[in-house]
């Protein structure tokens, strides 16, 4: 079986034209609902796309075509299967011109030859689920080794049809979403369109598996066991235990049962219930695109730092709460979403940036025979960070570069918290990161442009100057090596095999400088037990 891995994403949607817009937007509170008249003086919060509408069709092939472009897919090759997946397929369209004539896969055949896509189109219409459904069938493709690529297009557009059939059935709130809230009232829809291309080239997100659950009891809402089994199954199938779940992202949309529901259910899953999040407020409720527009968003979000925050004080009854700040050391997700027809969809997702969690005890299953002495999470380091550690070293470090300088803080206050004041002589030291020096690398690359014979920022771009800012201000001197690998776990693990009883100082450090990434450095004192 190949590994599935997420190599681009987009998403237009009420936040914006893009993800870049997007977290922005969350990071200011989101934007605002609109009203939607679905008859005269009966109206309802809508979350729009701010785009003017020249035509339906324009419009969409516009929004698509915005989208794809975001995601790469269109610098790649065009043959593998596209799932279009919709609640409400054309029917704006239908709405405007009356013509019933073509089939429901006619949006996904437009679709297709605006991309001009060669391989295999799919439509997937599972009410809120689809996109969610989609995913899972692009990775069991990848998976299988039919395919190396897969694209996975959500469409829920405006139309006064999914407006006025659901305020008729009193699901919609007449003032706007409160997920999890104690006074919520109802969901408020929205409209998105939002790209995942999933590909058999690794990248930092793993789609690692999912599960889908139909339980037709309670057709217009969540059934509680079908939740349960829905998580164990998705679970079971991605490989990823429930214990190892660090983040949850919730259907929660403000419904005052569905919401509740999907409460009990999780504490029936989760002896600990991780931490939650919801991202309906923001986005509103993108039916058929919900799964691939909240994983595009949530995944940009935790890169960046940003976060959804609760948008109304929590109904205690729930015995749950959404966090109210960005949960650190998430790996693993479990996105959920639950629909019309008792649709219970589940996609995990690992995150291969972040370091696998090291427990604080020796002789657990996750790292047998280990004790973590101090753990140190600077995601994002304090806005004084600089002065901190100038004071702690009792000056201010010269000519190393903001990298090194991170790296430089983050090991001094792992071994502070760990109560040594340098490492043993035969402890070893690792630091790994993605990106690495990326100020002082684009810099150099800038100077050499521009003619200089001697790049100013060369050595502060290498990583074998940063080691050596560690060997100096910690007055050690012994085995540091900088090491990357395509899962932290790897690199854990060969580390481990390399260090002797006094054991090991392992850090991840990111210095954030281009957009879109966080500065971080997150280090460990691991001692053999």
């Amino acid at each position: 079986m190949n590994a599935v891995y997420l190599a681009g994403r987009g998403l237009v949607s009420t936040l914006g034209p893009d993800l870049a817009s997007a977290v922005s937007a969350v990071r200011a509170g989101g934007v605002a609902p609109v009203r939607r008249e679905v008859a005269p003086g009966v109206a309802w919060p809508f979350q729009a796309i701010d785009d003017p509408d020249t035509g339906w069709w324009a419009r969409t092939q516009r929004l698509v075509m915005q989208a794809v472009s975001e995601s790469g897919a269109l610098a790649t090759d065009r043959s593998g299967p596209l799932f279009v997946a919709s609640s409400s397929v054309d029917i704006g369209a239908r709405e405007r011109d009356g013509n019933f004539v073509p089939g429901f896969h006619h949006l996904a055949q437009r679709v297709a030859a605006w991309l001009a896509w060669s391989g295999h189109v799919f439509t997937v219409s599972t009410a809120c689920t689809s996109s969610s459904n989609a995913v899972l069938s692009a990775s069991a493709e990848i998976a299988a080794g039919r395919c190396t690529d897969a694209l996975v297009i959500g469409i829920e557009l405006e139309n006064r049809l999914t407006v006025a059939g659901f305020g008729a059935m009193q699901l919609l709130s007449p003032h706007g979403a409160k997920p999890l809230g104690r006074d919520r009232d109802g969901l408020v829809l929205g409209e998105a369109v939002a790209v995942l291309h999933l590909s058999s080239m690794p990248s930092r997100w793993r789609v690692a598996g999912g599960a889908n659950v139909v339980d037709g009891s309670d057709p217009a809402g969540a059934v509680p066991s079908s939740v349960v089994a829905m998580c164990h199954q998705a679970s079971a199938r991605s490989g990823v235990p429930l214990a190892a779940i660090d983040l949850v992202k919730l259907q929660a949309a403000g419904s005052v049962g569905n919401d509740a529901t999907e409460a009990a259910a999780l504490r029936d899953v989760f002896s600990d219930v991780p931490a939650l999040v919801s991202l309906k407020a923001m986005l509103g409720h993108t039916l058929g695109a919900s799964g691939a527009a909240e994983i595009a968003l949530l995944t940009a979000c935790l890169e960046d730092g940003a976060w959804p925050a609760p948008t109304s004080q929590v109904d205690p009854t729930l015995g749950v709460a959404l966090a109210d700040a960005r949960p650190s050391g998430v790996r693993h997700v479990l996105a959920t979403i639950l629909g019309f027809g008792g649709g219970h969809a589940a996609v995990v997702l690992e995150d291969r940036f972040v370091m696998p969690v090291i427990p604080a005890k020796a002789g657990t299953p996750d790292l047998p025979g280990w004790r973590c002495t101090a753990h140190i999470q600077l995601t994002p380091p304090p806005p004084d960070w600089r002065d901190t550690l100038a004071r702690r070293l009792g000056q201010r470090p010269r000519r190393l570069g903001p990298w090194a300088e991170l790296a430089l803080h983050g090991a001094r206050q792992c071994l502070d918290a760990a109560g040594e004041d340098t490492l043993p002589a035969d402890a070893i030291l690792r630091v790994a990161s993605w990106r690495g020096a990326d100020s002082a690398t684009a810099a150099a690359l800038d100077q050499c442009r521009t003619g200089q014979p001697m790049p100013f920022t060369f050595l502060q771009s290498q990583p074998s100057q940063m080691l050596a800012a560690l060997s100096q201000y910690l007055q050690w001197q012994g085995d540091a090596r900088f090491l990357i690998a395509n899962d932290p776990q790897h690199l854990l693990d060969l580390a481990r095999h390399d260090t002797g009883p006094a054991g090991l100082l392992i850090g991840w450090v990111e210095e954030g400088a281009v957009e879109g990434t966080t500065a971080r450095s997150e280090w460990w004192r691991l001692i053999p037990s």
